[in-house]
């Protein structure tokens, strides 16, 4: 399946979430930070840990599927 395809049937589903996802150091000693954009309403969360970026986006997608068992669910 060509990859235009894939991204054309994504947008069907109603859950469907597109983020720009921000990484970047200051300096070479400091932290990494991290921005996530909502690329549909522009709101942006920041993040100190990659811990903290995968619990934000396992609750996004527990409030639009609440009838999975945990953001890692595999099933397909």
């Amino acid at each position: 399946m060509p990859a235009s395809y894939a991204i054309i049937a994504m947008h069907k589903h109603p859950n469907y979430h597109v983020y720009l996802l921000r990484l970047w150091q200051e300096t070479p000693d400091s932290p990494w930070r991290i921005l996530l954009e909502n690329a549909h309403t522009g709101e942006r969360c920041g993040f100190l840990r990659v811990s903290q970026l995968s619990a934000f986006l396992g609750e996004q997608m527990q409030l639009d599927n609440p009838q999975t068992d945990a953001p890692g669910d595999t099933r397909v």
